[in-house]
């Protein structure tokens, strides 16, 4: 146990490394008053420092930000803050939106008080934040949801039917990184991050998405047409629910593996079309037992690589073909 023990003699002297990014080992002892501390990774302590941030978007190029509301019966109104000026109300319009010019360089950040960006039952009344510019977003979404005290929040209330808390919400913009976007919710609503990155053909890097137990449609179409991401998000998620990740991949063409699916049993629909399209997709790992549910494999892996290895559960028997393990991959167990 001894490498991975230090042992500081007081509180201050543990919390000056602490502050000044000692990370390993990672168990910390402090003979003062006889803790044992878990001292967090750089990664872990920039992912809780991120929650603090606002949605904010950082232009690569000139452009503009326009909210936009895809009906006239439901406006919205958030407040941006460019580069740390004042908070400025900002609402949704319809046909080209209101805009927020942008030259690259420029940091916009976005908070509301809202809880659903899309009328609850009826999904074609929705708002969203669109770039022309290519640009990089970070900071915490639900800043949107509490203007002020959203760095803890980990619940997205479900209002009624289909809430659609984040549907389409960035789709068909020029985001390049999003990998320091927040998306905390451990708790989801049904069809939260619906399409959410839709058609961002630029996307390179995705967010972390923490969420254990899922909702319906929760993922569904969310990087659909994301030509150019290279890596997609781990997918922790061990409790499925139907349809949660329909489309999540398509035509990804640029994705080369995919994360490790956790969960034992598969829901109805669960990974229909999930990486139909992914023609480059040459690694698949998939841990469940239960494929019995209606549809849960239908078309998930049609025109993929036509070669490349599939890991799955020892002893687990799939079917083959664009529903099953690909036809021509070679078969590993685990």
């Amino acid at each position: 146990m001894a490498q991975f023990l230090h042992l500081f003699e007081t509180e201050n002297e543990f919390q000056d490394k602490r502050d000044n990014n000692y990370s390993e080992p990672w168990v910390s002892y402090t003979e003062e008053n006889g803790k044992v501390v878990y001292n967090k990774s750089e990664e872990e302590r920039e992912y809780e420092r991120m929650l603090s941030v606002p949605l904010t978007f950082e232009a690569l190029t000139s452009g503009d930000i326009t909210f936009y509301r895809r009906n006239t019966a439901y406006t919205l109104t958030i407040e941006y803050q460019k580069n740390g000026g004042n908070w400025t109300q900002l609402s949704s319009g319809q046909g080209n939106g209101n805009k927020v010019n942008v030259v690259a360089g420029d940091v916009v950040s976005f908070r509301g008080n809202n809880k659903t960006y899309t009328k609850p039952t009826n999904i074609g009344y929705y708002n969203k934040l669109s770039a022309s510019c290519e640009c990089n977003v970070y900071g915490n979404i639900m800043s949107l949801i509490d203007s002020v005290n959203f760095s803890g929040l980990t619940d997205l209330e479900e209002i009624s039917g289909e809430t659609c808390t984040f549907y389409c919400f960035f789709a068909n913009s020029k985001i390049v990184d999003a990998s320091m976007l927040r998306l905390p919710a451990r708790v989801l609503s049904t069809r939260c991050y619906d399409s959410m990155f839709q058609s961002n053909t630029l996307l390179k890097k995705a967010p972390k998405l923490p969420a254990s137990s899922l909702t319906w449609r929760c993922y569904d179409r969310m990087f659909n047409y994301c030509y150019s991401l290279e890596v997609a998000p781990l997918l922790p998620a061990t409790t499925l629910a139907s349809e949660c990740y329909q489309e999540m991949f398509g035509q990804c063409s640029g994705l080369t593996q995919t994360p490790v699916l956790p969960a034992a049993t598969l829901a109805s629909g669960s990974c229909k079309y999930m990486f139909s399209g992914c023609t480059s997709l040459n690694h698949i790992k998939c841990l469940a037992t239960d494929m019995s549910a209606t549809e849960c494999l239908k078309n998930w892996v049609s025109g993929v690589a036509a070669s490349g290895t599939f890991v799955k559960k020892s002893g687990v028997t799939w079917p083959s073909g664009n529903s099953g393990i690909p036809d021509g991959w070679i078969v590993e167990e685990v």
